[in-house]
């Protein structure tokens, strides 16, 4: 069987506002694209457009093949040391894309944890180099969409990839002026209110002053500086962090809701709180497995989190970006401490609703889905 494309006009829209946008680049500057075996025909179409751009691109080629050689070699701790070269082409960019990589994300996930330690040694290193140069930087989801984790996530490989390719092109202008309007309301901060026909009459509390995050596909000034250097695509996110001891009602998802690093999913998923804790679960059908995943989830797991709301009207079912469709809203419950909240819990358990009526004291933030 022919394993899906994506057209060549489609990949050159996506390269446009991703180096053009996204990352701000102009011409006359340097792009480094970084790509595995399996991302060689993105990072090629990325290539090219830079050059029609005026940019200067310099491709890194990872093979995948070579990559597992290595690791069965027993050379995982070399590959963790990138050679210095590397380091000085990355301090001397003005952008950075990233394809995912290795692609066998099953084999690598069954490797021993100080395998898996030895080859990401250089994760914070990178991190720390990015963020000091002040180099805007993504990360390319398109290369995660492969044949065999499609079918570890029961997506249809082609119509994930079409729909990567266009969420990674929406106008991110559009998405940063609407992620602006609405983290500005919720950095008041007061009582929020969540409602819908399907059962749905939940409460949380935001508290004022907090961070509110927006991830609206644009890396600009303000970002390098608060070394918010890294960004997905595609984006499309406001994340507003929630008081942890405060919830009350009952929220019915009415999209499904994925857990176990995302192999695994729970369809109408029912969550009801009473004061500031989830006291009851419930799902269509077995839920044994969900139900084994909450139990084996530490302190904090039931106390509530975060409120987010999609941004992207180009996305609706990518695996794992389903939240970031716009109007969209999730309530999460566990950890917030990333996003400048109190719980530092590493469990994180979330539903999603699409078409909510949101209000935030008294007055509207979202109508059946549409922020006004």
């Amino acid at each position: 069987m022919t394993e899906p494309t994506v057209s060549p006009a489609e990949l050159s829209q996506m390269a446009r506002t991703v180096l053009g946008t996204t990352l701000g680049l102009k011409r006359g500057q340097t792009v480094l694209i970084e790509a595995w075996t399996n991302s060689l025909t993105y990072a090629e179409a990325f290539q090219a457009e830079a050059r029609k751009m005026g940019l200067k691109p310099l491709v890194l080629y990872d093979s995948e093949d070579a990559y597992w050689r290595a690791v069965e070699a027993g050379q995982a701790r070399s590959i963790g040391e990138p050679p210095r070269a590397e380091w000085d082409a990355l301090k001397a960019a003005d952008g950075y894309v990233y394809f995912w990589g290795p692609a066998d994300r099953e084999r690598f996930d069954a490797l021993p944890e100080k395998v898996q330690g030895q080859l990401t040694a250089y994760n914070g290193r990178w991190y720390e180099l990015t963020a000091k140069a002040g180099v805007p930087a993504v990360r390319m989801t398109l290369a995660q969409a492969t044949p065999d984790e499609a079918s570890a996530l029961g997506a249809d490989l082609g119509a994930w990839r079409a729909e990567l390719v266009a969420g990674g092109a929406a106008d991110p202008k559009k998405m940063k002026a609407l992620g602006r309007r609405l983290a500005a309301r919720l950095r008041l901060g007061g009582t929020l209110r969540i409602v819908h026909p399907n059962g749905t009459d939940l409460t949380l509390r935001l508290p004022k002053g907090r961070t509110v995050t927006v991830d609206d596909g644009i890396i600009d000034d303000a970002d390098l500086k608060q070394k918010n250097n890294v960004g997905n695509v595609p984006a499309g996110l406001v994340v507003a962090t929630v008081d942890e001891g405060f919830a009350d009602g009952s929220i019915v998802a009415s999209r499904t809701a994925r857990f176990a690093r995302g192999r695994k999913t729970v369809e109408g998923l029912r969550w009801t709180f009473s004061r500031g804790r989830l006291v009851t679960r419930a799902t269509d059908g077995d839920s044994k497995e969900y139900e084994r995943y909450f139990a084996k989830g530490p302190a904090g797991k039931d106390r509530p989190s975060l409120f987010t709301i999609g941004l992207n009207p180009a996305l609706s079912d990518a695996p794992s970006f389903e939240d970031q469709a716009l109007g969209i809203v999730s309530v999460y419950v566990g950890g917030n401490a990333f996003y400048g909240g109190k719980s530092k819990t590493p469990f994180q358990a979330y539903l999603m609703l699409q078409g909510a009526d949101v209000e935030l004291d008294g007055k509207p933030l979202l109508r059946a889905g549409v922020p006004v």
